[in-house]
């Protein structure tokens, strides 16, 4: 991950993250309910809504987390994508800046 000079700067990369690691969860029979959680989260994070931060940082850690889910394809592709979704929601949310103001 490169450095953005402000973190409003990286939302439109989390989008693209979010966008694909959904495409690959619905091509994997388990992935569909964390489909609709990353599409839900970029809905709201597109929307200038900070409450998709919180969603998609919920998705991680705790039993039965995103973290949890072992993919039968792609899953070097979805592990990049969910470490990196990850690691640019928290800087957006450490500096709480979604809006691009």
């Amino acid at each position: 991950m490169n450095s953005p000079s402000s973190p409003s700067a990286v939302v439109p990369e989390l989008i693209a993250v979010l966008d694909r690691l959904a495409a690959l969860l619905r091509e994997d029979k388990w992935g569909s309910h964390w489909a609709d959680w990353m599409e839900k989260s970029r809905r709201e994070i597109a929307d200038s809504d900070f409450h998709g931060i919180e969603r998609l940082l919920s998705a991680y850690g705790g039993m039965g987390s995103f973290n949890d889910l072992v993919s039968l394809s792609s899953s070097n592709e979805i592990d990049r994508l969910r470490t990196q979704a990850r690691e640019l929601a928290i800087l957006i949310k450490n500096n709480a800046d979604i809006g691009g103001s």
